[in-house]
């Protein structure tokens, strides 16, 4: 491992402040929603009750006031036996302060005798909606109102103007002032328990939070850890994976190389049975010496030290020489070579003699799994070049094209010779040259090997 600390640390402090920021606004959330709830159950109960009581109280005031006789001076001749029912029944009905207006707005009654026929837009106004829309309902802080202030009254109060039916006459509306201070308080008192218990649940909630985080952390650390040591140790196992192979093939290719040698030798002077041993012999270690060459090619490819000359390459030109002797082998065996090539193929990037490589080891890969018919065919590409290996095979199942461009994998059931790294070099080579190499296989059909190379510069 490098001195630098690949694992990665969480930002705990932030993950934390997050925490703390969602719980907080959760809370407030909840006790705004509470404060509106309780507030809308005042009000809406409050309503419900000065409704209740001015209906009561017109029907009491009725007695006292001729219907058919509503001016003002019959109203103040009974003002007092309306002040005294008012006191006597309102207050039992937990009225605090009210107000009876005309259908005009004239006040027909209020606490301040004073008041009692005067008229004000303002009153003229609320009077016409109320009767127009049903009850005007008001929360009402009276320290902030100096006219009630100065009456003595409750804290809060909730102002109500209740329409009446027009059979109530002179009385159609009421202005009622019901004290719902005990309603606030009951509801600030039980707003600040359920504060402190979403607090208290908070600092828990938040508690375990960095609990299972540190818990959380501490586990993926370990697990980070672990992986960096498996990870370093096969890097090198890796490393002398390669250096084993690069030390084993150079020196079995020097003891190879004698051995062929000497082959050849028997081959050329020696008659009959011995010289067909000596044949065997000669091709084995060809092949010895290909499956060597492409091992120490894989290896460089991966390390990026394979040697790539990039320039511009003619894949009509490329392809047809690279595929002749693979034609002559296909013909020897059976089967149709074809070779379609475009017209007008613009010039591709691409090393000459690793892309020749690249098309025989396609080519024969694909003449191996071949029914009767292997194609090469080139396209024109948009962005370059593209060159197709196809074959009429027995396919490829699709849980194996993810890992057949694995070097020494091979598809299981496979009766071809070799260590399962023809494919492996194909890719890299491929991706050597700026290059992308897919497959696509259908089983019973066979199988289509894609090769793209970019545009020359």
């Amino acid at each position: 491992m490098s001195d630098q600390d690949p694992r990665p640390r969480l930002p705990f402090r932030t993950i934390f402040t997050a925490y703390a920021l969602v719980i907080v606004g959760v809370g407030i959330a909840i006790l705004l929603l509470l404060s509106q709830t309780v507030r809308e159950q005042v009000l809406q109960q409050a309503q419900r009750e000065a409704t209740l009581v001015a209906r009561l109280l017109a029907n009491e005031f009725a007695r006292y006031v001729d219907q058919q006789n509503t001016d003002m001076e019959h109203v103040r001749r009974f003002y007092r036996q309306l002040d005294r029912l008012y006191r006597m029944r309102a207050h039992d009905q937990g009225v605090a302060w009210m107000k009876v207006y005309a259908a005009d707005g004239r006040i027909l009654y209020s606490p301040n005798k004073a008041e009692v026929g005067s008229r004000s837009d303002e009153d003229a106004r609320v009077v016409a909606q109320t009767l127009q829309q049903g009850p005007v309902v008001h929360l009402i802080r009276t320290a902030n109102e100096p006219d009630l202030a100065s009456q003595g009254l409750p804290p809060w109060l909730v102002e109500v103007y209740v329409p009446l039916p027009p059979d109530s006459e002179p009385f159609r509306v009421f202005e009622i002032y019901l004290d719902v201070t005990p309603y606030l308080e009951r509801a600030e008192v039980l707003r600040w328990r359920i504060g402190g218990t979403l607090a208290l649940g908070a600092i828990v909630l938040f508690g375990l939070l960095v609990y299972i985080t540190r818990r959380s952390y501490a586990i993926i650390e370990r697990q980070v850890h672990e992986l960096a040591e498996a990870h370093a140790a096969l890097q090198r196992l890796e490393a002398h994976k390669r250096g084993l192979i690069n030390m084993v093939v150079h020196d079995l290719k020097n003891l190879l190389g004698v051995m062929l040698g000497h082959a050849e030798l028997l081959a050329m002077h020696a008659e009959g049975e011995q010289q067909a041993w000596a044949r065997d012999m000669l091709q084995a270690g060809r092949h010895m010496h290909q499956m060597m060459q492409d091992m120490l090619d894989v290896a460089r490819l991966e390390e990026r030290t394979f040697p790539v000359a990039l320039q511009a390459v003619r894949l009509d030109e490329v392809v047809p020489d690279a595929a002749a002797s693979f034609c002559r082998w296909a013909e020897e065996q059976g089967k149709t070579c074809q070779l379609v090539l475009a017209p007008d193929l613009p010039p591709v990037q691409a090393d000459p003699a690793v892309l020749a490589r690249v098309v025989q080891n396609l080519a024969g890969n694909a003449l191996h799994h071949a029914r009767t018919t292997v194609r090469l065919e080139t396209r024109t590409h948009p962005e370059g070049g593209l060159l197709l290996v196809q074959d009429d095979g027995e396919g490829i199942a699709a849980e194996h094209l993810a890992r057949i461009f694995d070097p020494y994998y091979r598809v299981p059931g496979t009766r071809r010779r070799g260590a399962g790294l023809g494919l492996a070099f194909c890719q890299r080579a491929v991706e050597a040259m700026g290059g992308r190499l897919w497959v696509e296989s259908t089983v019973g059909q066979g199988t289509i090997f894609y090769v793209w190379l970019p545009r020359a510069p």
